[in-house]
């Protein structure tokens, strides 16, 4: 298992309408391998060209959670933000004014 609060260098960046945010991309082959806590979860498709698109973007606090999630679309990766909680709603709601 990888922990991404202390092993992992961020490898994207996600637009807010405000600023941007350091982000861990993750890959669905790789999510089941992954540890982390504190973090907002975006779930992303990709249309060319190649623009990433949310369709969901939610607080969570342990990574296991990720794998209960069930979703009919298909995804191309997983973008995690970590961030204690009461800062969470501000952060989402500055990534959605910009999606």
């Amino acid at each position: 298992m990888k922990n991404l609060n202390s092993d992992m260098v961020f490898n994207h960046k996600v637009a807010g309408n405000i600023t941007s945010y350091e982000a861990w991309e993750i890959r669905p082959s790789q999510i089941e391998n992954i540890e982390c806590e504190n973090f907002i979860l975006l779930i992303c498709y990709v249309t060319l060209p190649k623009k990433y698109h949310h369709f969901y973007c939610k607080f969570h606090h342990y990574s296991d959670q990720i794998s209960k999630l069930c979703t009919n679309r298909i995804i191309y990766s997983y973008l995690l933000i970590p961030t204690e909680q009461v800062l969470a709603q501000a952060i989402i709601d500055d990534i959605i004014l910009c999606n």
